[in-house]
């Protein structure tokens, strides 16, 4: 069976963006996925039945090529190119001649990208280490590649000043218009290389339709969509310095008539937050289905692209700083309401021209991201 490769940062992802996509891909291919759990320190404890996962964070640079050569795969698709590892990955692809798909995950965020920095900074022993040793790997491929001196100047070009012109994927699949034009500065794509898939708000098209057009009957409540700012090391915060802030946009929240339910990150411990919530008054969830959203009067956040749904379903949402993370600087911002002010509050005409610039009308679903990458692989075959 032919095979094709993902490539993410941790495993922990599996389970909520490649594992729904693969499902609509296993007939068609044998699925591979690389990963550096072993720098990252994290494991994911599930085994995945269509799914062969590699960790390379410590395999040489002889082994991975060995790897990649041996699976001979019809495209290597990277979800997201965030660090040295992508474009490691990304010029191992193209020295051995594999074709290469860039599939968005998440917003591209850049204050949400200068916090890890921050974070190297922070966490200078820990966070350094990896990076020289993931470093050392790196310079081992250039010294060894069929283009040492090429290589140096596309290491440069692309690591520090983030232009990745010499070195672009065959094929980018983004969620709508304005994150192809975001990313544009940096590779310069044509056209023809750029394929829409709409943000997954739903696992098959047919649950698309049936949430975007989903009437709920609204109950008091909000939704606070919570971010592993703590895990990620984002934040000076504490969880019980996070709990007190929580608590704080709780009551504002409650004197005008809203209960607040916390939707906890995937990554999380739900029964941790459950034991430190339950006297506060606030309901903690995890992993909701999405027509759920529809029941909430309103959505709070910082800049996960969990606040889509609400969006799209015309739900009022409320960007709020958290520590050192300032509201005004989520893409999400624009649409945010005081709701202090009800003449804040965005008008139908305005939300869809957010949905069709930053969302997508295409069918938003894990089914259509796989299609899309079909017809990107069929593409690539001519």
């Amino acid at each position: 069976m032919k095979k094709i490769v993902f490539y993410i940062q941790t495993s922990t992802m599996i389970s909520y963006f490649v594992e729904p996509i693969v499902g609509y891909l296993k007939k068609n291919y044998e699925i591979h996925l690389f990963h550096i759990d072993s720098i990252n320190d994290v494991k994911e404890p599930r085994e995945f039945h269509d799914i062969i996962k590699h960790d390379i964070g410590n395999l040489s640079v002889v082994k991975t090529k060995k790897l990649i050569h041996d699976l001979n795969p019809q495209c290597i698709i990277l979800i997201n190119i965030y660090s040295m590892v992508e474009l490691f990955v990304l010029r191992l692809a193209k020295e051995l001649g594999y074709k290469t798909i860039f599939l968005q995950h998440g917003v591209f965020e850049m204050s949400a990208a200068k916090k890890k920095y921050d974070k190297l900074i922070k966490n200078t022993i820990s966070e350094l280490i990896k990076l020289v040793l993931f470093c050392a790997k790196y310079i081992s491929f250039i010294i060894h590649s069929n283009a040492p001196l090429k290589e140096c100047r596309l290491f440069y070009s692309a690591f520090f000043k983030r232009d990745f012109h010499q070195t672009k994927f065959d094929k980018a699949i983004f969620f709508a218009p304005f994150w192809a034009d975001m990313m544009n500065d940096k590779f310069g794509y044509d056209g023809e290389q750029i394929e829409y898939c709409g943000y997954p708000l739903a696992i098959t098209n047919e649950e698309y339709i049936t949430l975007i057009n989903k009437k709920e009957k609204k109950l008091n409540k909000a939704i606070y969509i919570h971010q592993p700012f703590i895990q990620d090391k984002l934040t000076s915060y504490t969880y019980e310095e996070e709990k007190l802030y929580i608590c704080k946009v709780a009551k504002k929240l409650f004197r005008y008539g809203l209960r607040l339910d916390l939707l906890l990150h995937p990554r999380e411990n739900l029964e941790y937050y459950k034991q430190m919530y339950v006297d506060e008054g606030i309901r903690v969830i995890q992993n909701i289905k999405k027509e759920e959203y529809a029941k909430y009067k309103m959505a709070i956040g910082f800049y996960s692209t969990a606040l889509f749904i609400p969006i799209r379903l015309h739900i009022p949402i409320w960007i709020i700083d958290y520590d050192h993370i300032h509201a005004k600087d989520s893409i999400f911002y624009p649409l945010s309401v005081d709701i202090e002010d009800e003449s804040t509050f965005m008008n139908d005409s305005e939300i869809e021209e957010f949905v069709t610039a930053k969302i997508g009308k295409d069918k938003g679903s894990m089914e259509n991201i796989a299609t899309k990458i079909n017809d990107c692989i069929n593409q690539l075959k001519k």
